[in-house]
């Protein structure tokens, strides 16, 4: 094979005319769709230091965003009715009892479950049937670029998010939380995106002695970190830890590699 350049990750307006379409051909076209969302499992590495979590779903598309009213327990469903005819990005974000779960700072969050309206319903060919949209962790970093792109005001109609969450799951198969999606989100926005940008968030080899216990970090399928010291893999910039207990640790990471920390309070 030669050096012909890859495809830039966008689409034409095919990846979306066949869905347009299918929609189009029921019998009545209501604005809205009603959809059966479902929550993930708790995450076996959250759920065995901090118990169960419940779920609180939100949606954004470029009609604005919205918060469920409900939150659901881990493998619960929850119905949200969204723009039938514009992609929807659809999260669910984890949440403890004020006595449980990770030491969260005001604004943070741990990694979320996403899934995109209509790309990921459980089957797409079928759009005036019930629609069921299955969130997932391994999901979640698309859905985020996704709703990233629809709360700047991004035009995503060409943008292929198929695509995007292919190349994830290839280039990412351990972590897909690693992704750089900052970069992402900048790339897309400007017209100018390739795969090679589906990569992950600058990271260095750091030296450091976390205080005891168990660390618990933002994504669900990183390894908690260890009191016993050597090296550590980290983004460059300032990652949170979270420790069995009301505990979390500030840790900053700079280009050359060098790492503090300080332990804060909720």
């Amino acid at each position: 094979m030669g050096s012909m350049e890859r495809p830039r990750l966008s689409a034409s307006f095919a990846v979306l005319l066949p869905l347009t379409a299918a929609l189009l051909s029921c019998d009545f076209l209501p604005t809205t769709v009603t959809v059966r969302v479902t929550a993930p499992e708790t995450p076996a590495v959250w759920e065995a230091v901090w118990g169960p979590a419940r779920f609180a779903v939100s949606w954004r598309s470029a009609a604005g965003g919205h918060t469920s009213s409900a939150v659901i327990p881990a493998g619960g469903q929850t119905y949200i009715t969204v723009p039938r005819l514009l992609p929807v990005a659809v999260r669910a974000e984890a949440v403890w009892p004020e006595d449980r779960g990770p030491a969260l700072a005001a604004g943070e969050r741990l990694a979320t479950a996403g899934g995109v309206w209509p790309f990921d319903v459980e089957d797409a060919r079928s759009p005036c049937q019930d629609q069921i949209l299955h969130l997932g962790f391994d999901s979640g970093p698309a859905a985020e670029v996704t709703w990233r792109l629809l709360e700047a005001g991004v035009d995503i109609r060409r943008f292929s998010v198929d695509r995007l969450s292919a190349e994830i799951a290839d280039r990412l198969p351990d972590d897909p939380w690693e992704l750089d999606i900052g970069r992402v989100v900048t790339a897309v926005a400007g017209g100018a995106m390739r795969v090679t940008y589906v990569r992950p968030v600058a990271a260095r080899d750091v030296s450091l002695a976390v205080p005891e216990g168990r660390w618990y970090r933002f994504s669900p399928f990183a390894d908690p970190v260890t009191d016993t010291g050597g090296m550590l893999t980290l983004p460059v910039g300032v990652t949170v830890l979270y420790g069995s207990t009301d505990r979390r640790l500030v840790v900053d990471v700079d280009e050359r590699g060098r790492a503090w920390f300080a332990q804060t309070p909720r």
